[in-house]
């Protein structure tokens, strides 16, 4: 394994790390990790890129039934009540 494709799939944890912390919402360091995995990409060799794209993604939210002892983050929705951040989770379970 090459030194450029094992960066790549550093970068690939982290990004995998960091979008499971973001539940999938869009953060600054998402950006900065998709940015400099563009980078690496163009840096592997064909055969490199096509091993990738063999693979399925891994960084992919997925959603997921709740199994026992999961709990569910429910998004409280706008009409609850205008105490309330529009965005705010409530954790149930």
């Amino acid at each position: 394994m090459s030194e450029v494709l094992r960066r790549y799939l550093e970068l690939d944890d982290e990004l995998v790390a960091v979008r499971w912390r973001y539940a999938g919402n869009e953060s600054d360091e998402e950006d900065q990790l998709l940015d400099e995995m563009d980078g690496v990409w163009w840096q592997l060799s064909e055969s490199e890129r096509d091993e990738l794209r063999g693979r399925s993604p891994r960084s992919l939210l997925r959603p997921r039934v709740p199994q026992p002892g999961m709990r569910a983050l429910i998004e409280a929705g706008l009409v609850e009540g205008s105490h309330e951040a529009p965005r705010r989770l409530r954790e149930v379970g």
